[in-house]
């Protein structure tokens, strides 16, 4: 709110010499009552008898030389005798008579407030009042000379002290003058109502109550009051216009509460280049809203020989305005006076026409033109506001921010343009700029502030927990909280909840926007490639060649050869030979492993892109490629000021050899901003290559998270704990990568499966009843028979071996018991060559579990797993044979530790969703098979089983990776 200022300003002057300058409002007819004299209180018969004393003393003040002394003058000539009553009892008590020296007070306050010394007035009215309660008309006159001076609580409490006197109900100097030192507040509305209802032609009376309708946007009646006030005006040429300025004097010290603030329709600076840069920053587009697009009204700030005609036509123009009735309010201009319009900040308001009316560049001259006559606080602000809304270069930023430090120089309080200013300070980059702008607002700022904090928390700290409590207080219509919140979720790591906000948005608006484009690419970045790919393929416009380049992306960072071919026809048919078509054949050859052509597919894709947007995506898509080959060209392509955290890391990458500091400073905003796969891997290699291998470790192990079979990135980071003096996780880390290795090369391998091929011994009997009792046309027991007689006649390591091939085909008849028996005897003889200790342990743990005797069955696996830490398959058996045993939660640890060591192991991850399950976790078993989702992006299995375990918690999830199955199945 503004503050009161320090003097009241100054009255026009009279009437008649201003009458040049009126303005033609023909619609003004009646003349306004001659105002009644003040009954006169006791004692004025002193006063008086002695009227020549008061001749010859008192007339020096009926005539005042400064305008503000002449304020509601008019109505005090009635008590000049009053006041040379009380001279002549003061020269009375100098010559030793007794006089009261209550009267002495009282008149010396009214010779004080005559002389328009209203300070001291007050001061004396305040001497005489504690004694001479009842005493009306002084505490009227005090409650005058107290607004004079803009102390408008004192005014309003004391002329509430005598609301109660009933001769003062219907007294219209003291409603209006309550009514004046209350406003705005409610209870002056119904003291306007009873004034106007009983003085129908009180000028300032129409005008005070037509400027707060105006505010409760009660337009019909404000109109009313308004042309009824200019048609008092226009109609006595005579009349006293103190009180309508002493209306002005009141609405100007409550401007922000009384007049209207302009909030103009949606403008463009959501796609300012400062705004963008912001919201690139963070990884987001650019949220629509208003910022810093409100107006104030504009006021003359000194009467400048202002007629009272045109005082009330600014007010007047102001609820026309606020109406949204700009062809009215274009008739008004032309009724104002040429010194309202161009020398005074009033001639603003057709600046504030202008942009209403969406023509920024048009007010922006306007406001440039007045300021430069008679500079304002509010003009600079407009003015300021106008630049911004044509979506400014940075000068023109710089421009605005100038501006607005000129405002607040000349008027320290007004917290709207520290709220302006603080915007244009976070958009170029000063946030501790901003957060001091913010500090001086305090907590009673303007409405937009709370998203302004929260927009300088994020930038500082998107993740903390500052910005978690500030963004927690707003609303959610205000401009930009969706996209803060999203901001806010994602530095935190909270995909799921991201995604669910995301998702709903999308969802809302099946149309393709920003909503829906986000969220595409937030799945994309989590690595959930099937499901961004389905939600562009259902959404996006078929006929968009970023959209299609986005599927093909996704296709080939998913190996999807087919379906990024698939993509690049699409794109030659309907568009012809374009850059993205070559990108996306580099990012195909990259994965075949041809690095020479994939280089020179990309340098056809960057001399054919289109836009600076295009080259930037291509490039950041081939990224590893050009940082190789053309690291100059990278540099060149990158060198914008509105790059995405993920572009951010990669140009970080680039300065670390020359810019070490400023890398690694760049490299830690991107990682705390976008923790996803791609922005965390480049912000890692920066900060190693910068010198920060401890920290470039910890964002790699995030990294890795994501893609933890990924084997360049894994050397990598076992590299940075060698450095690190971190032998223990180094030599773990190249554990796993022998581990993901061997498993992608004997993946196929016997001993990596549960495998119930049949090692029988040379016995063409035995061979053939065994073929005959699985081809079902004869019963095992010739089998086994042929079995027992060669364990009769076999001894040492041969009997066992025999005993194994017996337990084996047990197994496969499904003769369970005895295959475990078999298994036992044969593992616990000792004699057992290690090629088959194996394959019999297996065999007899996948026997127990057939009994259901699961804890046995993970003794058995555990026994294996120790025994052959280099095989997956058994940590994954005793893992699931725990959870049979009921000891889900320790399963589940077993299993985790299982996938850590093999992340490459799909298995291990159905696995650890199931253990999951039972242990009553649904959340923990979805994210498990998310794991195997961005191991094997097209496995249909995975979708499969996810869709099944989101019937519990994510309905609208289960739906998409059931259409995704079938998509893939239908490949």
């Amino acid at each position: 709110m503004n503050a009161p200022p320090s003097s009241p300003p100054p009255p026009p002057g009279d009437s008649a010499s201003a009458k040049g300058g009126r303005a033609d409002l023909s619609h003004f007819k009646p003349k306004v009552d001659a105002p009644e004299e003040v009954p006169q209180k006791k004692g004025a018969d002193v006063a008086g008898a002695l009227s020549s004393v008061a001749k010859n003393i008192g007339t020096a003040g009926a005539k005042i030389s400064s305008p503000n002394a002449s304020a509601l003058a008019g109505k005090t000539k009635k008590h000049l005798p009053l006041i040379a009553g009380g001279v002549v009892l003061l020269l009375l008590i100098i010559g030793g008579a007794l006089v009261i020296p209550g009267q002495i007070a009282r008149s010396g306050a009214f010779a004080a407030y005559e002389a328009g010394r209203y300070e001291e007035a007050l001061e004396k009215f305040r001497e005489y009042l504690p004694t001479n309660p009842g005493d009306s008309e002084a505490v009227l006159f005090s409650a005058r000379a107290a607004t004079n001076i803009g102390d408008y609580d004192y005014a309003a409490s004391a002329l509430g002290k005598i609301a109660g006197d009933p001769a003062l109900a219907a007294d219209p100097d003291f409603l209006f003058a309550r009514a004046l030192a209350l406003a705005p507040a409610p209870e002056a509305a119904s003291i306007l109502d009873s004034l106007v209802s009983q003085s129908p032609d009180h000028a300032a009376g129409r005008l005070l109550r037509g400027v707060m309708l105006a505010r409760e946007n009660d337009f019909q009646r404000a109109r009313e009051d308004f042309l009824r006030a200019d048609s008092v005006i226009r109609g006595d040429d005579e009349l006293d216009g103190s009180e309508l300025w002493a209306v002005h004097q009141r609405i100007a010290a409550a401007a922000a509460e009384v007049l209207p603030v302009f909030d103009l329709p949606q403008t463009e600076n959501a796609d300012a280049p400062a705004m963008r840069r912001f919201f690139a920053g963070l990884g987001m587009p650019p949220a629509p809203g208003a910022y810093i697009n409100r107006y104030l009204p504009l006021l003359p700030a000194e009467a400048r020989d202002i007629s009272d005609d045109n005082l009330v036509g600014i007010y007047y123009t102001l609820m026309l305005l606020g109406d949204g009735q700009l062809d009215e309010a274009l008739v008004e201009f032309s009724k104002l006076s040429p010194q309202v319009m161009g020398e005074s900040p009033a001639g603003g308001l057709r600046g504030i026409y202008d942009a209403l009316s969406g023509d920024y560049q048009a007010a922006e001259k306007v406001f440039r033109s007045v300021s430069g006559v008679s500079p304002a606080p509010e003009l600079f602000f407009n003015h300021a506001n106008a630049i911004f809304a044509l979506s400014p270069a940075e000068e023109d930023a710089a421009e605005a921010a100038e501006l607005l430090s000129r405002a607040i120089e000349m008027k320290p309080e007004m917290t709207a343009a520290r709220h302006n200013r603080a915007m244009l300070r976070l958009l170029s980059g000063d946030g501790e700029g901003a957060k001091q702008d913010l500090a001086a607002i305090g907590d009673d700022g303007a409405a937009q502030t709370p998203i302004l904090r929260a927009f300088v928390a994020l930038a500082d700290d998107p993740g903390g927990d500052e910005t978690a409590a500030l963004l927690k207080g707003i609303d959610d219509s205000a401009p930009g909280a969706f996209y803060a919140r999203i901001a806010h979720l994602t530095a935190r790591g909270e995909h799921d909840a991201m995604l669910s906000m995301l998702r709903e948005a999308a969802d809302e608006s099946p149309e393709w926007n920003a909503a829906n484009r986000l969220y595409a690419r937030r799945l994309a970045d989590a690595g959930f490639l099937m499901r961004a790919r389905h939600i562009l393929i259902s959404r996006a416009p078929q006929d968009s060649l970023d959209a299609l380049y986005e599927i093909g992306r996704i296709d080939a960072a998913a190996r999807n050869a087919a379906g990024a071919e698939s993509i690049i026809a699409v794109m030659e048919e309907n568009f012809g030979d374009n850059a993205y078509i070559y990108a996306l054949r580099a990012l195909l050859l990259q994965n075949e492993g041809e690095e020479e052509q994939a280089k020179n597919a990309v340098f056809d894709a960057l001399r054919n892109a289109d836009t600076p947007d295009q080259k930037r995506r291509i490039a950041f898509s081939a990224a590893d490629l050009l940082l190789a080959e053309a690291p100059e060209m990278l540099r060149e392509i990158l060198d914008a000021p509105d790059l995405t955290p993920g572009e951010s890391a990669l140009r970080a990458r680039l300065l670390a050899a020359e810019s070490p500091a400023e890398a690694a400073s760049l490299a830690r905003a991107a990682a705390n901003r976008h923790p996803f796969f791609e922005t965390q891997r480049h912000a890692g290699i920066a900060l190693a290559a910068a010198g920060q291998p401890e920290e470039a470790a910890d964002i790699l192990q995030k990294a890795a998270e994501v893609a933890p079979a990924n084997i360049p990135l894994l050397s990598r980071l076992q590299q940075l704990h060698s450095q690190n003096g971190r032998n223990s996780d180094a030599a773990k880390i190249a554990q796993v990568i022998d581990n993901i290795k061997r498993g992608i090369a004997a993946a196929d391998e016997e001993e990596h499966s549960e495998s119930l091929a049949i090692d029988a011994p040379k016995d063409r009997r035995l061979v053939r009843s065994i073929a005959r009792a699985h081809a079902k046309k004869a019963p095992p027991d010739e089998a086994i028979e042929r079995f027992a007689d060669l364990l009769k006649a076999a001894s040492g390591a041969k009997r066992e071996v025999i005993r194994f091939q017996r337990g084996t085909f047990l197994l496969a008849i499904g003769q369970y018991a005895a295959c475990a028996e078999d298994m036992r005897a044969a593992i616990d003889s000792g004699k057992l060559p290690d090629k088959h200790w194996t394959r019999a342990n297996l065999y007899l743990g996948k026997a127990l579990t057939q009994e259901r005797k699961f804890a046995e069955a993970a003794e058995v696996y555990l026994a294996l797993a120790e025994r052959h830490p280099q095989i997956s398959l058994y940590r994954r058996l005793a893992g699931s044979a725990l959870s049979g045993a009921g000891d889900h939660k320790k399963a589940a640890v077993y299993l985790q530790k299982t996938i850590e060591l093999f992340p490459a192991d799909v298995e291990s991850y159905f696995a650890l969703s199931t253990a999951w399950r039972n242990a009553q976790q649904t959340q923990n078993a979805v994210a498990a098979l998310r794991g195997a989702m961005r191991i094997v992006p097209l496995h249909v299995p995975v979708y499969a089983a996810l869709s099944r375990v989101q019937q519990i918690t994510d309905i609208a999830a289960a739906r998409e990776n059931s259409v995704i199955a079938r998509q893939l199945s239908a490949r």
